[in-house]
Formats: C-alpha cells, structure tokens, sequence
C-alpha cells in the first residue's frame, strides 16, 4: 500500500465493492491520481465504496465521507 489511489487501487476497491452480496455497480475511474490533500466527488466515491466494504471486511476501517483525502481515506 502506497497510500495513492491510481487505476490499479481503484481497480482493486471496484473489484472488492462490485464482489459484495449486493452486487453494486462501480463508478468508472475517474482519471487521474488520489493522495493524501486530494479533494472532490472522486474522492467521495471512493470513501463511499470503502465504507460500503468495511460493513463486510473489518480490516477496512470506515472513514468520514467528506471528499476529503486525508490519514484514514
């Protein structure tokens, strides 16, 4: 873990989202590179779907969905 979330990382977290029993769909990539200080609906997404995993992998911590990149996302 690198702590940035590019093609690959957001491949993994659709690919663990979409696997749940609810069978979600997956946002599409939204292009470019999520680190720690990024903000917006990307990021969003993507603590949505972490959330979304942590309720059946309790390895992933929940994280405040505020479109904020911060420690926990």
């Amino acid at each position: 873990m690198d702590g940035i979330v590019g093609p690959a990382t957001w491949a993994e977290v659709c690919n663990q989202f979409c696997n749940l029993p609810a069978k979600p769909p997956c946002p599409p990539y939204p292009g470019g590179v999520y680190r720690r200080g990024s903000t917006g609906n990307a990021v969003r997404n993507i603590q949505f779907m972490l959330n979304v995993i942590a309720l059946n992998d309790p390895q992933v911590g929940r994280v405040t969905v505020d479109g904020i990149f911060g420690a926990a996302t």
